[in-house]
């Protein structure tokens, strides 16, 4: 419903007087939206009304942002200067920039002196020494020195130092030594971190192992930070690439879509499950996801889909592009990116003894380019088979069979409580001395599907209920009466707004009924209303 003028021009002028600003100033939009919130109004205070018109209206002077005056922006700063003057007399020594805003700010100054002069000028203005360290050109060296020695040799860059409270930042260097930063750490024998080279295709592999280590699964992408995606990107070609070389399991369903083959193995895409099936129909010995660096000489940190065992061919799926893409070139750029990975694969392999078969997405000559691998066939695999052309996707698959459904399900509940109730994900169900969760739970089901037989979803929102009406016997304690809606904001906790409750118990009224049950089962209740009972 939206509000009349002169209720908009009553509040307004209520929530005016109760800020109080020094020095005079009218309240902001979203001051006086917060005001509303606070006295439980609703509606849109400005569905009829811009804020200026209300302060029009309510004979207040509306709050000048811009185009301001010379004289007004001369008065303002005065203003500034004595605020700084203050605060210097009242703590006997230069204030830090930060503290001075602050300071402003907490007095409702909040007036935008930078845009006319710097903090420094101020204080030349006011006569007041500069809050500046120098340093000598002996100490900074030291400092930096003492710096990379505590960090087992790492030159730290720019950006360390501008993040690093306790050393000069990068123009304290500047400044005593006249040249770039990067120059200085070349006079002084030093390499220059440039970023790059911050983190070396070992240090990333390195950093992959003890994530693992940690959360038994590799990280998502959203939990790089440092070191970031691109780095993965500029050293493996991705963050998946490096995965494979670090030889960590991983889901392949982490990063896109997969494809699981006639015979169980779980590939990347529709193109490589299809490559998969042929050879291991054809009988082909053959490995999976190879790093080129076992097989040639070379610097590049790249994988191999699959190698022929005893023989010289190497098969490279480029599933995400044609071969007239491939030819031709295209547009977009993350298929600009991964054409120019496949042509560095194929300069690797044609310096080697090895043979390259490149099967494009929707390559016509899929069948003619593998057709030079029947030659290798050890015959149609079977059951009677001692086991050397299946591969050990199929091992985990035949493995799969020795477990009882009630036994995985009890692994699935015992790491819910081992979480903390929480419900966990595959990756959670790589746990040493437990069958591998991609040949059990995922060769008979989708992951849901098993999760809704463990029933670990039930008993978290069991829990999850149980914690919402605790809360809202909380609320009732702190206001003496039974919570409104609007308590849930003032008292949010762990995100128990109001749409968490509609989602969980299905409306607001629906968590109230619920509430009431819930309140008359509790002891205090109970001890309170004993007469009635």
């Amino acid at each position: 419903m939206a509000l009349s003028l002169e209720m908009l021009v009553k509040y307004i002028k209520d929530c005016n007087d109760e800020l109080n600003k020094k020095p005079p100033a009218p309240p902001t939009a979203s001051e006086f939206k917060d005001y509303l919130k606070k006295i439980n109004i609703r509606g849109n205070p400005y569905s009829n009304y811009k804020h200026n018109q209300i302060l029009g209206a309510a004979n207040l002077v509306p709050k000048k942002t811009w185009r301001l005056s010379e004289d007004e922006i001369e008065q303002r700063l005065t203003t500034c200067k004595n605020m700084l003057l203050e605060l210097y007399n009242i703590n006997k020594e230069t204030p830090v920039q930060d503290n001075f805003i602050e300071y402003l700010h907490s007095n409702g100054n909040t007036f935008a002196w930078s845009r006319y002069k710097t903090y420094n000028e101020l204080l030349n203005d006011l006569e007041i020494p500069l809050n500046m360290r120098r340093y000598s050109k002996e100490e900074l060296k030291k400092l930096l020195l003492d710096k990379i020695q505590d960090n087992k040799g790492k030159v730290p860059s720019q950006l360390d130092l501008e993040q690093d409270k306790e050393m000069p930042n990068v123009a304290a260097y500047i400044r005593a030594f006249k040249k770039p930063y990067n120059e200085i750490l070349e006079d002084w024998n030093l390499t220059p971190n440039y970023f790059k080279d911050r983190y070396s295709p070992d240090d990333l592999i390195e950093y992959l192992k003890e994530f693992y280590s940690k959360k038994n699964r590799p990280p998502y992408y959203e939990e790089l930070e440092n070191p970031s995606w691109s780095i993965f990107k500029r050293h493996f070609g991705g963050l998946l690439e490096a995965i494979k070389v670090a030889k960590i399991p991983y889901n392949a369903s982490q990063f896109g879509s997969t494809y699981e083959s006639n015979h169980g193995d779980i590939r990347p895409s529709f193109v490589d499950g299809k490559v998969d099936d042929w050879i291991y129909n054809n009988g082909i010995i053959h490995e999976h996801e190879v790093p080129y660096q076992e097989l040639i000489n070379t610097e590049e940190q790249f994988v191999v889909d699959y190698v022929i065992s005893e023989s010289p061919y190497l098969i490279e799926v480029a599933g995400m592009v044609s071969e007239s893409e491939f030819l031709n070139g295209c547009t977009q750029k993350i298929k600009q990116d991964y054409i120019k990975k496949l042509k560095k694969k194929i300069d690797i392999v044609n310096n080697s003894q090895y043979e390259l078969i490149v099967i494009f997405s929707g390559d016509p000559k899929q069948e003619e380019k593998l057709s030079v691998l029947l030659p290798l066939s050890v015959g149609k695999p079977s059951k009677q088979q001692d086991g050397k052309i299946i591969t050990e996707t199929k091992k985990e698959k035949r493995t799969a069979k020795k477990y009882q459904d009630e036994y995985l399900i009890n692994n699935i509940v015992t790491r819910y409580y081992e979480l903390g109730e929480k419900v966990p994900t595959i990756n959670d169900m790589f746990v040493d001395g437990w069958p591998n969760p991609q040949g059990t739970y995922l060769k008979r089901g989708n992951w849901s599907s098993w999760i809704k037989k463990s029933g670990v979803k039930d008993l978290y929102k069991k829990k999850l209920k149980l914690e919402m009406l605790n809360h809202l016997l909380n609320i009732e304690k702190m206001v003496n009466r039974r919570p409104y809606c609007t308590d849930l904001e003032k008292y949010l906790r762990n995100g128990f707004n109001r749409d968490k409750y509609r989602t969980e118990f299905g409306s607001w009224t629906n968590a109230l009924s619920e509430y009431d049950v819930f309140k008359k089962n509790t002891i205090d209740y109970q001890k309170k209303h004993e007469d009635k009972l």
